[in-house]
């Protein structure tokens, strides 16, 4: 339960906004190829510039706010909240479409389903459920005598490596949640080795 608590208020809302965000970087503008790139695929064929004039573009007034009493079929631009209105038959029915610039269109977008965050939210949430029973796992080999705590101790390089191959393999593949599961589970072996050593120590006192 704790594993899962963990996970769901403080590692969830980073991986959630490190896989909705990291796509704003690539931009569509900063596609153009490179020298080398140029040289292997050729450059790109020049497309002549067209001008408005010849299209007999369409206009669109730009408005502050929404007209009152508008035909339907009417269209205009809502300039305040950046969205595309078109009036509907009816006089409250107004059918809009959120715009964004040009220059902040972005090559890549994250596009989510219901299905796709359920699954990810349950794989995280077995994964922070199994790594935190390591203190369990440690207390009970400790003190039932399978392996010493000193071992334990000394082999601590070999832990804290397959702590981070297990972090990889209980996670999504990626590098955030594989960080923010290893860095817990290394904790939680050190507090596990504290409280072993602990309960062995007072072992002989209650057995007297």
């Amino acid at each position: 339960i704790a594993g899962v608590l963990f996970m769901f208020f403080l590692v969830l809302p980073v991986v959630l906004n490190f896989f909705v965000t990291f796509s704003k970087d690539i931009r569509v503008n900063d596609l153009k190829l490179s020298f080398l790139q140029s040289w292997v695929v050729g450059e790109p064929d020049a497309v002549a510039p067209t001008r408005a004039a010849e299209l007999n573009l369409p206009q669109i007034p730009i408005v502050a706010t929404a007209p009152e009493g508008a035909p339907p079929g009417s269209m205009w631009f809502d300039e305040e909240n950046q969205r595309f209105c078109i009036q509907g038959n009816e006089p409250d029915s107004v059918f809009t479409a959120l715009v964004q610039p040009a220059r902040d269109l972005t090559a890549v977008r994250s596009q989510f389903s219901l299905g796709q965050y359920v699954g990810f939210v349950l794989m995280l949430s077995l994964g922070f459920g199994l790594a935190f029973e390591l203190p369990l796992v440690v207390l009970f080999i400790t003190t039932m005598g399978i392996v010493s705590v000193d071992t334990l101790a000394k082999s601590r390089r070999y832990v804290i490596f397959g702590i981070v191959a297990a972090a990889a393999l209980l996670t999504p593949p990626d590098v955030i949640s594989q960080i923010l599961l290893a860095i817990p589970m290394v904790v939680l072996f050190e507090g596990a080795l504290l409280v072993s050593r602990y309960v062995i120590r007072r072992r002989p006192a209650t057995a007297a």
